[in-house]
């Protein structure tokens, strides 16, 4: 997970109260976690590169699953159905905290995705969402920016 600090918030909470201060950051939050989305919908070109077995349970696991008809092979990309249909981007209020939710419920995304777990397999064709985030830092930085800005000075 990638943090953001906005710095300024201060001034802006003495000029509008805490309350009004989460009010000027909703929008800038809400095109931030919509910038974030639109990178999780675009998929990379496929790889095609050979898999390597981590492990004889990997494996095992994988011959197992195709047996089932739970997978195919050749892999075909779904797209609305797949890793792409499982993300959804939200804003909340908790009390006095403002929180841009990004994530995905596809029980396999963090193997794809995820900074921590993704798969070597993933590794260098899929964007972790921390290359999301970083890929898009100075654009959001620059609406809570100038959110900020227009509350304090008009």
């Amino acid at each position: 997970m990638i943090t953001i600090e906005i710095r300024g918030l201060d001034a802006l909470e003495r000029k509008l109260g805490r309350l009004g201060a989460i009010e000027v950051l909703k929008p800038p939050m809400h095109k931030a976690t919509k910038l974030i989305y639109a990178e999780t919908q675009k998929y990379p070109p496929a790889s095609h590169k050979p898999m390597r077995w981590k492990s004889a349970k990997q494996r095992a696991w994988f011959f197992a699953a195709l047996h089932r008809g739970e997978i195919t092979v050749p892999y075909r990309r779904r797209h609305s159905g797949g890793l792409a249909g499982g993300w959804v981007e939200r804003v909340e209020t908790h009390g006095k905290t403002l929180v841009g939710i990004v994530g995905n419920s596809k029980s396999y995304g963090p193997w794809v995705m995820d900074p921590e777990r993704q798969a070597g397999y993933h590794q260098g064709t899929w964007p972790t969402t921390d290359d999301i985030v970083r890929k898009r830092k100075q654009q959001i930085v620059a609406e809570f920016d100038a959110a900020i800005r227009r509350a304090i000075h008009g």
